[in-house]
């Protein structure tokens, strides 16, 4: 078989010569822009959030903490908690909204899905230590900060999806 008579292929094809003109093969040629920089992220981001149903575990969680003071007066005490779970590497909130009551601000600690609520008020102030609890509203009682961070570094190096339960 000859291409030269061969009349459904452009002229060009058949001498093996290549062009992107449509005016002169009569061929248009789609072009379609790929932006796939982040489209990896965006997937897994998704499937994480699915899998997960909103209560991230402890080590991807974006609220691992929040710190909740029982009165206005204890603001400077939750926010030094704050600074030094910050300075560990965790992820940390405080509420210091006045016009909230205690049992608002954890409620709302527990509806944005923090994995602790770390509650201090004056006997917490003078012996430098949170009052734990999960967003499932277990009571872990009173800890050192210094052992809450101990605690926070080994559930999220344990990467467990239960980081809760096993504090």
């Amino acid at each position: 078989l000859s291409s030269e008579g061969d009349s459904s292929k452009p002229a060009n094809e058949s001498t093996g010569d290549a062009t992107s003109q449509p005016s002169e093969t009569n061929v248009r040629r789609p072009v379609i822009i790929h932006r796939a920089i982040l489209g990896s992220v965006e997937r897994i981001m998704a499937i994480l959030t699915e899998s997960y149903g909103g209560k991230w575990p402890f080590w991807l969680s974006p609220r691992q903490a929040l710190v909740v003071p029982v009165a206005s007066i204890y603001d400077e005490y939750a926010t030094q908690v704050r600074d030094k779970l910050h300075e560990a590497g965790f992820m940390v909130s405080v509420d210091t909204d006045p016009g909230r009551t205690l049992n608002k601000k954890i409620r709302t600690g527990q509806l944005s899905q923090y994995n602790f609520i770390l509650v201090v008020g004056e006997k917490e102030a003078t012996s430098g230590t949170v009052n734990v609890r999960t967003r499932d509203n277990k009571v872990h009682g009173e800890h050192p900060v210094e052992h809450v961070i101990e605690r926070f570094r080994a559930l999220a190096t344990s990467k467990t999806r239960e980081a809760e339960l096993e504090y």
